[in-house]
């Protein structure tokens, strides 16, 4: 699996970590959404280890650079 998979799925994982603790009773809502913060802080450092090639092109895509 590449690193841009690895950040799209864990970013799934996020959303739907989020909606479990959305429709969890109190006490295992915020279970679930330490496990949502969880999957964002590992989708952070993820991005971050994106190669500065792959950031460029990706800015140039959206007309950013």
């Amino acid at each position: 699996m590449d690193l841009e998979d690895l950040i799209t799925s864990r970013s799934g994982d996020v959303l739907r970590l989020k909606a479990k603790a959305d429709a969890a009773m109190p006490e295992m809502a915020k279970v679930w959404r330490d496990e949502a913060r969880r999957a964002a802080s590992d989708v952070a450092r993820l991005v971050a280890l994106r190669e500065p090639a792959t950031v460029a092109r990706m800015e140039a895509e959206r007309g950013l650079s």
